[in-house]
């Protein structure tokens, strides 16, 4: 079955397994955010 991303992502089952995967695998983001600042000067350029 096919849905919609957010459907998806807002999802509570989806989102309690993947919370649960990431814990139990000790997984981080593979790099920084970028601040709100970086963002913005983005968009600006």
């Amino acid at each position: 079955m096919l849905s919609r991303p957010e459907a998806v992502y807002t999802d509570p089952a989806v989102v309690t397994k993947t919370r649960d995967v990431i814990r139990q695998h000790g997984i981080t983001a593979p790099f920084r955010r970028p601040t709100r600042e970086n963002l913005l000067a983005v968009v600006k350029a």
